[in-house]
């Protein structure tokens, strides 16, 4: 059976695509980045957690879900490419900082899925 690594940030987009994925007979083996900061990650967990429910339960779900790894942002290294790209973007315009870990992330993790 193949599986499918995902980056689950709970947003929409990702979500659209943990859902999109369920109805494949696949594995999916969900990733979340843990950031403490972040004011909203409980209420991402949990919205996460019932969807996953809702999936499994569904009909039309044929995909084996694994249980989500939930990483902390603090287990990666910074990467000087990332760094030096996000630095050069915010002299003119403002992107977010979980956009450098989310990409050192996708870097050490080879063929998932944002």
């Amino acid at each position: 059976m193949k599986r499918v690594k995902m980056l689950w940030t709970g947003g929409f987009d990702s979500t659209f695509r943990i859902s999109q994925l369920s109805r494949f007979n696949i594995e999916i083996q969900p990733f979340y980045m843990l950031n403490p900061e972040r004011k909203s990650r409980q209420n991402e967990l949990d919205a996460m957690a019932e969807i996953m429910e809702m999936l499994k339960e569904s009909n039309q779900t044929k995909a084996k879900f694994l249980p989500l790894q939930i990483i902390p942002k603090d287990e990666y290294l910074d990467d000087e490419i990332i760094l030096q790209a996000y630095n050069s973007i915010r002299k003119t315009d403002f992107i977010g900082t979980q956009y450098v870990f989310l990409s050192e992330f996708s870097r050490q993790h080879p063929g998932i899925e944002l």
